[in-house]
């Protein structure tokens, strides 16, 4: 009678019913979160802050009848997102999550992290570089590439380093970006376009990308 208790107490605790979670201090998980609210606000900012420097940069290439397709393009890339993953429902979002979430399991989740940051960082630059308006709008395209992954590989950090119970508290602090980045990005792209040129727009991501990478 005792070894069937044991062995039917010993069977409902299985690996699959644990949650692996990281054994992480306090103080280094809110370093962490807190890096990866600056990663999901930088890829957010780009849907926003370029909305208000759209007359001078297709002013600047003469050719304002493209200057939608430098939010679009980003856009395209980027899926689109205005929500958290948990919030979507849309196939296409849960797909891509999907795919990023495995490759972060081949590759490493900071690997990859890494890897998305530096890709948006790179067309970032090249964007503030653009000597014609199609070169703009490709390279936003491939800016939104880095972006979209930062987005999705923040949430599932997210979902891997912390507890299930706290999932949600955790979740909705990052998701403010989305309210921040939607508010400050007009100002911000009007103010850069206004006082210096609309280039700075793309270079000024460098400082604050380097910052992630020495955080990471």
């Amino acid at each position: 009678m005792v070894d069937d208790d044991s062995s039917r107490v010993t069977g409902d605790i299985t690996p699959s019913t644990v949650p692996i979670v990281p054994n992480i201090s306090s103080r280094r998980l809110h370093v962490i979160i807190t890096g990866l609210w600056l990663c999901l606000f930088l890829s957010a900012l780009d849907t926003t802050i370029v909305t208000t420097a759209l007359i001078k940069i297709s002013s600047d290439f003469g050719a304002l009848e493209q200057a939608a397709w430098l939010i679009t393009a980003y856009l395209l890339t980027y899926n689109c997102k205005t929500h958290p993953p948990q919030l979507h429902h849309r196939t296409n979002d849960t797909a891509f999550l999907m795919i990023t979430a495995k490759l972060s399991d081949i590759w490493g989740l900071k690997s990859l992290l890494l890897l998305c940051a530096s890709i948006f960082l790179v067309f970032s630059m090249a964007c503030g570089g653009a000597q014609t308006m199609t070169q703009l709008i490709v390279l936003r395209a491939f800016q939104g590439i880095g972006g979209s992954g930062l987005y999705s590989l923040t949430f599932v950090a997210i979902m891997k380093m912390i507890v299930p119970e706290k999932i949600g508290f955790y979740s909705g602090i990052v998701s403010s970006v989305f309210a921040l980045a939607n508010l400050l990005g007009p100002l911000l792209g009007g103010i850069i376009a206004d006082r210096t040129t609309w280039r700075w727009i793309f270079f000024m991501k460098y400082a604050r990308c380097r910052l992630l990478r020495r955080a990471s």
